[in-house]
């Protein structure tokens, strides 16, 4: 009996090497049961993982594109007929996370193929049945759509009722590094850990706030240091603050994968101050490896952080209440080590038992069979 054919079609690189390039790359890794293809556009503003290395191991192909000065790039006319010809011999097409302008094609796309098509939605953002009337029409011609969160679900529930719309999260395993919960209770140093691209749309504006609150409170929390795992337009601000005050902050730049795992088993606070993640993996690796979070109340936050009860959600971006939700969290390391431990070994437990890649891959896997069949 022959795999199902599925293309993955995403308009960035998975040379990007961001959550959704990530989860391509697991998705397409683990799902033995289906014959991948994935197609992207040959865009990537940084490039974190070397293409040819993928080419060993999946058959992937970038095409030629079209940047217009905002927004996701197009592709040529070649090149979206070069992916219609390989979507019609495969059973079953993903969009990966289509964004302006390139979700106006989804139309002509879903048109021009004989196949179901599942556009999945990966980021996030406030949806208004008003402002996004557009892109809910764009999507009536569609078969499926894929969310990772509770609000983005029932929004495309409520509007989008010709498509079938299913929630299937972000996933996660277990960490290598994380033997016990022990070690980051009783070390010497608490570590605030940041991972993840340095730009507005992550609250890398709203980390510089947190760190310059910090070098003016340092004499009140001795014992914090703030480690900075990323790059971007925020890099060599938080650089210079490193190279000024090291004895509070480290900034290591970009780190590679088996790097960030050991940084998430040694944190014992995970800040994620973002405004558009869906859901976020980064996230679900540093509660993996047993450690809280400090996080903004965005849906993917609020669906992890509340089924795993991991941390504290924050209403915003004031860096003021950022700095008093972690000040809770290094309290309780300092005065009640046994608490913070039962704390780290609880929030491990309920991110596996709910966010394993196992259970999301299980799910994933009966949906896209449900669909081709």
């Amino acid at each position: 009996m022959r795999k199902k054919k599925v293309l993955i079609f995403r308009c960035n690189s998975l040379a990007v090497g961001g959550g959704v390039e990530n989860w391509i790359l697991k998705v397409v890794s683990e799902l033995k049961s289906f014959d991948f293809t994935v197609i992207s556009l040959a865009y990537a503003k940084d490039r974190r993982i070397n293409v040819c290395d993928l080419s060993r191991h999946l058959t992937y192909m970038e095409l030629p594109y079209v940047k217009l000065p905002r927004g996701t790039p197009l592709p040529t006319m070649s090149s979206l007929t070069r992916v219609i010809d390989i979507a019609n011999a495969s059973d079953l097409v993903y969009w990966a996370s289509p964004c302006i302008p390139s979700d106006l094609l989804i139309p002509v796309f879903s048109k021009a193929i004989s196949v179901p098509l599942i556009v999945g939605f990966h980021s996030w953002k406030i949806f208004s049945i008003f402002t996004d009337y557009c892109l809910f029409k764009l999507l009536y011609s569609v078969d499926g759509i894929h969310t990772m969160n509770t609000y983005s679900y029932n929004i495309f529930k409520k509007v989008c009722r010709n498509s079938r719309v299913f929630l299937v999260p972000n996933g996660t395993e277990h960490n290598p590094y994380l033997k016990d919960t022990i070690e980051k209770t009783y070390s010497e140093r608490f570590i605030v850990l940041w991972t993840g691209r340095l730009e507005h749309d992550k609250g890398a504006d709203i980390l510089v706030k947190i760190l310059m609150f910090a070098i003016k409170m340092r004499s009140k929390f001795s014992e914090l240091k703030f480690y900075i795992c990323g790059s971007g337009s925020y890099a060599s601000i938080i650089k210079k603050l490193s190279s000024r005050h090291k004895d509070l902050i480290a900034y290591l730049g970009f780190v590679d994968r088996d790097k960030l795992l050991e940084m998430y088993a040694r944190a014992n606070l995970f800040l994620s101050p973002s405004r558009i993640d869906g859901m976020p993996l980064r996230l679900l690796e540093a509660h993996a490896a047993g450690t809280p979070a400090i996080a903004s109340a965005i849906p993917g936050n609020i669906d992890i952080i509340k089924i795993c009860k991991s941390g504290i959600l924050v209403k915003g971006w004031d860096a003021i209440k950022y700095a008093r939700a972690i000040s809770k969290i290094y309290n309780i390391w300092k005065t009640s080590p046994e608490s913070y431990n039962r704390y780290c070994m609880s929030i491990s437990k309920r991110t596996l038992r709910n966010f394993s890649w196992d259970v999301v891959l299980k799910k994933l896997s009966l949906i896209l069979n449900n669909f081709i069949n």
